[in-house]
Order: structure tokens, then sequence, then C-alpha cells
């Protein structure tokens, strides 16, 4: 609310009352000087009454400073601004509870890295493609200090991936959206500005390559200098015929003059220095 709207003699109270039950969230920034003013504390009981009454979020308790939170907080998760180690963390928390989507987030962390590679290798260990081991390698250097997770990007599958590991870091969150699949990684320290770093990332796919004719599919996030596809499938079940590699920009699908594929017909790869950011690359195999 603006101090311009606000006229002489005009309820401070109503006007205020006004204006939270026209928004849709009431950020609480809790400080040791905000928690003992009145105002804010009037403010928030009359945002919480509406929460009651709407059976839906509306108060994002948001902690400037170490302080006791005020008795009728206690009960919200809260996202944590009072130390700069959990920054990037708590403003992850603050943008999932305001709605921000999957592919909103990745878009803003591509502001926080220079983006060098990104291989992924596929490796089908049975015949029957009931199982296979999927590696993402992807190089970046980080723009700034204070970096301390990295987001992949969204998975999509007809079968089951599961994240088995990932280097440097640890895995700290994951989230499921019927078969799409996204990751969270958490680095034991904060990356080094300017420093190339290299994130791998070991995946396990279950009962994802069961058809006679499957693609592997990737839509490049991010301004890569190189891409790459390696897939290798068993030498008891080789590729029937030479794979397909190809591009697609919109509707339109462009080959790829760079694939290579091995003399037994049992792998085949591409490398493109450099891709088109935004394009989905596909590599489709009979076997």
């Amino acid at each position: 609310m603006d101090e311009a709207e606000i006229r002489v003699g005009d309820s401070l109270i109503e006007r205020i009352g006004n204006a939270l039950e026209a928004v849709d969230y009431v950020a609480a920034v809790l400080s040791s000087n905000s928690i003992q003013s009145e105002w804010v504390q009037r403010e928030l009981r009359i945002a919480l009454h509406r929460e009651f009454e709407e059976k839906k979020v509306v108060v994002l308790p948001i902690l400037l400073h170490k302080i006791r939170m005020p008795p009728f907080l206690r009960e919200k998760l809260y996202a944590d601004f009072s130390e700069p180690s959990r920054f990037e963390e708590s403003f992850r928390m603050v943008l999932r509870a305001l709605g921000v989507s999957q592919e909103h987030l990745l878009l803003l962390q591509n502001h926080n890295f220079q983006f060098h590679s990104l291989h992924h290798f596929l490796d089908i260990d049975d015949a029957q493609g009931h199982h296979a081991s999927w590696r993402k390698e992807t190089v970046v250097t980080p723009l700034r200090a204070g970096i301390d997770f990295w987001r992949d990007e969204q998975f999509h599958s007809t079968g089951n991936l599961r994240f088995v590991g990932t280097h440097p870091g640890i895995i700290s969150e994951t989230n499921r959206d019927g078969g799409t699949l996204s990751v969270v990684t958490r680095f034991p320290k904060p990356l080094v500005p300017r420093k190339r770093v290299k994130k791998i990332l070991e995946i396990e796919a279950v009962d994802c390559l069961l058809e006679s004719e499957e693609d592997f599919s990737w839509v490049l996030q991010g301004q890569f200098e190189e891409f790459g596809i390696h897939i290798r499938v068993p030498k008891t079940r080789p590729f029937k015929e030479i794979p397909r590699a190809f591009y697609m920009l919109s509707t339109q699908e462009c080959e790829i003059p760079t694939l290579s594929v091995s003399k037994e017909m049992d792998s085949v790869e591409f490398v493109i220095r450099p891709p088109i950011q935004g394009a989905k690359y596909v590599v489709r195999w009979r076997w």
C-alpha cells in the first residue's frame, strides 16, 4: 500500500485490512524490531485470521534475525535468512511457496553459472531393456560466491527412474510429479567462484526401454559450448540399423551429421559444438 493512496482522515486499520485481504500472500519479515511492533502483530493476526477462514497458506514467515518466534507463528515452517549459508535454500523455499515452477527455478539458476559442456551416457545392460545406467556430466563455472546447491533439469520417463548418487555433494531433495522427476544436490561447501566444476549425476532406469523402437531425448537448457549423447546397448541385442539422431526446433527436425556408430552396432554417440539452446536433441533406434 502506497502512502499516496491514503488521505487525511482515512482509517489506517481499515485500509491495511483491505490491503491484507486483497493480496495472495503476506511475507512476515521477522527481526528483533518487527516482532516488538504492535502494528506488525496486528497485521499478522488479520492475515492469520484470513488464513484460518480460507483454509490456505497466506502468511510466509521469513526469519531475518535469530529471534524467538512469536507464539502465533511457532507452528509454521519459516524461511531462515539469518545465516548467509542458508540464503539459497531459503530463497528456494519462498519461491516454491509462491508457486514458482521448476522451469522458472532452473532459469533463475542459469544466471549463476557459465555453461561449458553437458554429456549423457546411457548404458543399457539388460537385453530386454529392463535396466540401464544413466550418467549425466555437466561442466560449469559458478559466477558468484555462496552457491551451495545445484538443481537438475526435469527427467521424464515411462518407467522408473532412481537417483543413485552425485558428485560432488549429496542429493538433498527429489520431486516427483507423475513421470517427471527433478533433483537438488547440496554441496558440502559453497563452490569457488570462477573455478570450473564437473557435476556428475548417476541415475538408475528400470523398465524404461521395453519397446522394439526406443529413443533418448533431452531439451537443452542453458547456453552450452558442447553437448553430447552416448548410448550403449548389449552385444546380444545390437541395433537393427544405424540409429537416427536429430534435433527439433518447434516442429522442424534437423539431422545431426556427427553421429558415430560402432562396427558391432552396439554403441552410438554424437557431440555438437556448439549446440542450440532450447532445442530438443533425440537419438532414435530399433533393436
